[in-house]
């Protein structure tokens, strides 16, 4: 078959563009650092970066979820910390009054304090976290506790609120006022911490010392136990959270490791492809050059 110059001149030109396509491709690699840039530069690869990809997506969101719960449950430890803080204080002042030696005025003077903690109180079981109530249920806009001197009104629900943190992980968030506060029994009747501690501050003026020191008193103490045992839940909650944040931190890691491995380039083996492409762009364009000048001088003759 005989070769013509202008086959000559098209097969040059067609080594001239691939050595140029190989050399854009490794410029485009080494400024992104990403070997693969499209499907079509290793569809296998980039199909494994999707997957992996969407993963540390989702272990993000996950990780964000953690953290506003961590806010919200961490908000919740400090309040009721401090309900139970003041409920200790209480009892200690039970104690006191129940003393036979004290006077109406000691006695007094120790239900008015009663009556401050009580308000106290009333106004943690009112905490905010972010604009909204930690203990109104799901009904976070609305304010839970309303005294009305001598009892509450309680405007919250009894729901659970549920978060996930995990694949098929889930947590609750929340305690309810209802959980926390209310669901005593005092002398046979149901009760509330906040009207226990009114009838405490009344009994106290009264000089009721035995109803001070007994069902009263005995009241406080199952308050405490209330309190407290949601104080444990609240804490195996941080437990598991922190937990569950280091395992998601972990996969992550994973994840983001398989995604480096699909689609990032080798630095160092990019740099030495980079110049070697460009040496043989360099050597192309001297080759075509020297076929294609040729052929336009026999052309001119």
């Amino acid at each position: 078959m005989r070769v013509s110059n202008q086959m000559t001149v098209d097969a040059s030109l067609s080594d001239l563009y691939r050595t140029m396509d190989n050399l854009m491709k490794s410029q485009q690699e080494l400024s992104s650092q990403k070997r693969v840039n499209s499907p079509s530069d290793d569809p296998f690869s980039a199909y494994k970066a999707i997957g992996a990809r969407s993963q540390v997506s989702i272990i993000e969101q996950y990780s964000k979820n953690i953290d506003d719960i961590n806010g919200w449950v961490g908000a919740t430890d400090t309040a009721l910390t401090s309900v139970n803080e003041d409920l200790q204080e209480v009892r200690t002042l039970a104690v006191s009054a129940a003393n036979g030696t004290l006077d109406d005025s000691q006695r007094g003077t120790i239900a008015d304090q009663v009556d401050q903690l009580r308000d106290a109180i009333v106004q943690l079981g009112n905490t905010k976290y972010t604009d909204r109530y930690l203990f109104s249920g799901t009904n976070t806009k609305t304010k839970p506790f309303t005294w009305s001197g001598t009892d509450v009104t309680y405007s919250g629900n009894s729901a659970s609120m549920n978060r996930d943190i995990g694949p098929g992980a889930q947590v609750k968030t929340n305690m309810t006022g209802e959980e926390v506060f209310m669901g005593l029994t005092v002398n046979g009747s149901t009760s509330n911490v906040f009207k226990l501690l009114n009838d405490l501050s009344t009994a106290m003026r009264a000089n009721n010392t035995s109803s001070v020191g007994d069902s009263l008193l005995q009241g406080v103490d199952d308050a405490l136990n209330q309190v407290e045992e949601k104080l444990g839940q609240v804490g195996a909650t941080e437990n598991r959270l922190t937990k569950m944040s280091d395992a998601l931190s972990t996969l992550k890691e994973k994840q983001t490791t398989l995604l480096s491995n699909a689609e990032d380039v080798d630095i160092a083996e990019a740099t030495i492809n980079l110049q070697t492409n460009q040496n043989a762009y360099q050597a192309t364009l001297a080759a075509t050059a020297k076929v294609i000048l040729p052929s336009l001088i026999d052309y001119l003759k």
